[in-house]
């Protein structure tokens, strides 16, 4: 009994410490906050260099103070979002997105592979448009009500941080749903298998199964989310007005005979031009030894 309770206290161990953990942080955080604060870093410098020159300015001094002010303030913000913000609310599982990172975190680190029939561990549509929607809200607000308080004072300090809170809010949400449509156009979501699902093979069928033998109505087939079918035609009418076409096998032949008329009639006029040429030499012939006989004979 001793040693089956000690066995059990060394298996539940790592459990509790996990669940204990004040901080829920996944393990490419640095990596990220790294990443997104040399990009915004870069973008700021070059937006001041831009402007400097606009403004006839040193492009050099102006990128410099851009980009340093770029690099707090993005510095400022993921670091506060990644390391502050989102663990504590990953932790407390303030909302249903929160509740499903902390599970996908604690699974990955005790060493547990995501189970992808799980639909408890997958995020809807609204999920994932909504996705740090509030991380980035509060950061927002905390950013710019502190920017403003430093600068403006306290009395400006509430105007700030809503105006930051709202900032952040949207353009995390337009983020969002940018993200889901780059998937949607380029990697559409794929029908998860099921036992129910999984089509047999033709030796598993049952002997009285029979297939239909009239063709599958469409319109008897469940109609396509609004949102597919919106970006179904949009990217069917990028495809109308864009320059570059798939030729048909036909259009292609016709284009090749054209290029191959016009390629014949320049040669034929190629060879008018050769044989003027010839006659032109010719004649220059004839009257160079006609003057040569003329001289000779005076």
């Amino acid at each position: 009994m001793a040693m089956a309770s000690t066995a059990t206290m060394a298996d539940s161990g790592p459990s509790r410490a996990a669940q204990s953990e004040p901080w829920i942080q996944d393990d490419t955080t640095p990596l990220f906050v790294a990443a997104a604060v040399t990009v915004l870093t870069a973008t700021g410098a070059a937006a001041g260099a831009s402007i400097g020159m606009f403004n006839e300015r040193n492009p050099f001094s102006a990128s410099a103070t851009m980009g340093g002010r770029w690099f707090m303030a993005s510095s400022t913000f993921y670091g506060l979002r990644e390391y502050i913000i989102s663990p504590f609310l990953t932790r407390y599982e303030v909302s249903s997105t929160h509740a499903i990172l902390n599970q996908q975190i604690s699974a990955k680190r005790q060493g547990k592979l995501p189970d992808l029939n799980d639909p408890t561990l997958e995020l809807t549509r609204w999920q994932t448009r909504t996705q740090r929607v509030l991380d980035s809200g509060l950061t927002g607000g905390l950013v710019g009500g502190g920017a403003v308080w430093i600068i403006g004072g306290p009395r400006r300090a509430v105007r700030g941080g809503f105006s930051g809170m709202v900032a952040g809010s949207i353009l995390q949400f337009s983020a969002n749903s940018l993200r889901m449509l780059k998937r949607d156009i380029f990697d559409p979501p794929k029908p998860r298998l099921t036992p129910n699902t999984i089509p047999l093979s033709p030796s598993n069928l049952p002997v009285d199964t029979q297939m239909p033998s009239t063709p599958v109505n469409p319109s008897e087939q469940p109609n396509q989310s609004l949102w597919k079918r919106f970006t179904h035609a949009t990217v069917k009418t990028l495809k109308a007005w864009s320059p570059i076409k798939k030729r048909t096998n036909e259009e292609m032949l016709v284009m090749y005979q054209a290029k191959r008329k016009a390629l014949d009639e320049r040669l034929i006029e190629i060879e008018a031009e050769e044989l003027e040429l010839y006659e032109r030499i010719q004649e220059w012939q004839r009257q160079a030894e006609s003057s040569g006989s003329t001289r000779h004979l005076v």
